[in-house]
């Protein structure tokens, strides 16, 4: 019966709903994107005669619904970071959806959702050349998740927020170029290049 001090509280999803948790693994367009479904959620989108072993992702398809609703979370605000319509949708961003109405055809689930909410990502990939400056560097060498992409992501802008956490690393000053780094953080799409806003670094 011991206590726990929280320093953070991160909304879910009102009690009496569910909600799917996965990563963005296409964009078709501002109403239409597919997922990958992480797999503790595999349960809510399974049918009836659905098999009991999964495997360890399913790929779905999501519509927004006419009830538009987008949400972000993070404690932070910072002048061009928006995630409020489906042109804020990019590869490589984990979200939540609150699942409506489900199907499946050929192997792929639809579902339509109200509810688009921004969920942290994390992103392995190295310092770039620039190295760090003002709390800020380039993330190259991405996964072929990003790199694959249509247009392909080659790099993405890494923004550290103050009050950084710092694993296996004595500060942000030790970072060199072509280090490996794991940041974790919300991804937003913005103009040229993506931009990643993190307080937690974990280098390799």
């Amino acid at each position: 019966m011991g206590k726990m001090l929280a320093k953070r509280v991160e909304f879910e999803e009102d009690a009496n709903r569910e909600a799917l948790k996965g990563t963005i693994t296409s964009v078709d367009g501002s109403t239409q994107f597919h997922m990958v479904v992480f797999n503790e959620n595999l349960r809510l989108v399974a049918s009836p005669k659905a098999p009991k072993s999964w495997s360890p992702f399913s790929r779905q398809r999501c519509s927004r619904s006419a009830a538009k609703r987008w949400a972000k979370s993070g404690g932070f605000s910072i002048p061009g970071l928006s995630f409020a319509s489906g042109a804020d949708l990019l590869v490589g961003q984990d979200v939540q959806i609150r699942p409506g109405t489900v199907s499946s055809s050929g192997g792929v689930t639809t579902i339509t959702t109200d509810l688009v909410r921004l969920w942290p990502s994390q992103i392995t990939g190295q310092v770039g050349s620039a190295g760090v400056s003002n709390g800020t560097f380039a993330l190259t060498g991405l996964s072929s998740l990003f790199t694959g992409a249509t247009p392909p992501i080659t790099s993405i802008t890494v923004v550290m927020l103050s009050e950084m956490t710092m694993m296996d690393d004595s500060g942000t000053g030790s970072l060199a170029a072509g280090q490996t780094v794991s940041v974790k953080g919300l991804l937003f799409n913005t103009s040229g290049t993506p931009t990643l806003v993190t307080r937690t670094l974990r280098e390799h």
